[in-house]
């Protein structure tokens, strides 16, 4: 386990690999309920650990909004 960020606090990871193990971990509690985005690992600049974004990528927000749009369509 590596010690949490001194700068934004964020839990850190050792690698890549390993953040993305907890993402997948998180996806599964979360998934198709729609109360968080997908978590990405990024390499933290401040204390070089690799750390979870909280942030949707761009490809789901416009697929999000198709799957919106097509609901929508449907009561047209």
């Amino acid at each position: 386990m590596c010690p949490n960020c001194p700068i934004t606090g964020k839990q850190s990871f050792h690698g890549r690999a390993e953040a993305l193990e907890q993402a997948r971990f998180m996806g599964q509690l979360f998934r198709g309920r729609g109360l968080r985005p997908p978590h990405r690992p990024y390499l933290c600049n401040h204390c070089g650990y690799w750390h979870l974004t909280k942030r949707a990528r761009y490809v789901d927000q416009v697929s999000r909004a198709h799957r919106v749009a097509l609901k929508q369509r449907r009561f047209l």
